[in-house]
């Protein structure tokens, strides 16, 4: 009789103890995260994929190394790849790509050969040179190609394999380690422009208006020993995560929560990780546009509680939409099988109204097994396996109607005997 509302009372519970305990998700979410072995990218991704799968239960990162990141490009589009780190310098328009957060600034060291005299620009600097670069399918490529443009060097300039027969290296990174250092012996460290004109119309200004994603930066005095017995003044580009723009947007706005969280673990590893990752950083700068959940959390705008849970809702609504059809067919079942009970009943009144007893003592008999019968409908009524509907009341009539039609015969049989 109560077992509507205990289903009800019991489903509120369960529906509370899945919203409370959110962990409880039953699927797995694999993501795919792609990056080259250079600097920190290594060390950032394993601890990254440590903290994600220490918070989130249900979540597997798989890390990929490729030798080129521009080349993984076509793999984020399709979904292929879930999440890439890569510089924030593509020219591949690529749909179905966005930005989830800056990782951390990189800077363009230029090494050119100490000839004598620092050329006075990068234009100079590389005319007529050979130019060593670690690959040619590179963010540093499509630098040079930019700046030789600005410049107006055009192709006067070739790319050699070898740094012993170079003249001029482009390296693009956070800093440089003393084993660095030692391969560029014999080099110097060039200067786009005299510090001091910096904020004064300086080269590197112009750039960075003509190529906007490409920053200003000054190398203090001092960073690398003798190269920078004065400060140097080059550009900075960002190293950034790109997600594919189907990654949900509480995917997105949980990673970046949940790196800013642990920021302390990755500033042991670089302390310029993520220092870019705030509302205030110029959006115009990114290759690809925002992902809504980066949005969402560099504006402020978490998302709401049905928005964080849609996805669970639907599925505990499922879940509810399949126990009440299921309590309705099982009571449709409850009901037929109680009936199909009262058709035996039905059955045995049948088979004595077709085939009377021919005695007196049948008679008795009958009577007695209608009465028994009668009494065992009555206890299963209260034992709640017949219901006290329209075809009980029926029986109990048929049976009084059997039973006087028994007794009229009974009467017969006697005055015939007699």
């Amino acid at each position: 009789m109560n077992s509507i509302p205990n289903f009800f009372s019991r489903s509120a519970i369960l529906v509370s103890l899945i919203i409370t305990f959110q962990a409880c998700n039953l699927t797995t979410e694999t993501y795919r995260f792609a990056y080259k072995d250079e600097g920190v990218n290594k060390q950032i991704m394993t601890e990254m994929k440590g903290i994600l799968e220490d918070e989130f239960h249900n979540v597997v990162i798989d890390l990929k190394e490729v030798n080129q990141p521009i080349d993984e490009l076509e793999e984020l589009a399709k979904g292929g790849t879930d999440f890439l780190l890569i510089e924030n310098y593509s020219t591949d328009s690529k749909a179905n790509i966005s930005t989830a957060f800056l990782a951390y600034p990189k800077f363009l060291h230029v090494f050119y050969r100490d000839v004598g005299a620092m050329p006075s620009n990068f234009g100079d600097l590389i005319a007529g040179k050979k130019i060593y670069l670690e690959h040619p399918n590179s963010a540093e490529m499509v630098i040079l190609q930019d700046l030789a443009v600005f410049y107006r060097a055009g192709g006067s300039y070739e790319l050699t394999a070898d740094m012993a027969e170079a003249d001029v290296v482009l390296d693009l990174s956070s800093f440089l380690t003393e084993d660095d250092l030692t391969n560029l012996s014999g080099f110097q460290l060039f200067s786009f422009d005299d510090v001091s004109k910096f904020g004064q119309g300086s080269q590197v200004e112009g750039i960075s208006l003509k190529l906007h994603r490409l920053q200003p930066y000054i190398i203090p005095e001092g960073t690398y020993g003798n190269l920078t017995e004065k400060a140097k003044l080059t550009l900075e580009l960002d190293m950034v995560m790109l997600a594919n723009e189907d990654i949900g947007l509480i995917a997105v706005n949980d990673l970046i929560k949940t790196v800013l969280r642990h920021k302390q673990s990755f500033v042991s590893i670089d302390p310029i990780l993520f220092i870019g990752l705030d509302e205030q950083f110029d959006r115009s700068r990114l290759s690809y546009p925002l992902h809504p959940g980066s949005r969402a959390y560099l504006d402020r705008e978490e998302p709401g509680f049905f928005e964080r849970y849609a996805e669970l809702a639907g599925v505990i609504l499922s879940i509810l939409i399949a126990s009440i059809s299921g309590l309705i067919s099982f009571k449709k079942y409850r009901k037929q099988h109680k009936k199909d009970l009262v058709d035996v009943f039905y059955r045995e009144l049948m088979d004595i109204k077709n085939e009377p007893p021919k005695t007196i003592k049948g008679c008795v008999e009958t009577i007695q097994r209608i009465k028994d019968s009668q009494n065992k409908a009555f206890d299963m009524l209260i034992d709640e396996k017949l219901a006290a509907d329209e075809s009980f009341r029926i029986y109990m009539e048929l049976c009084k109607e059997t039973i006087t039609e028994i007794r009229l015969r009974m009467r017969a049989l006697k005055s015939v005997s007699a």
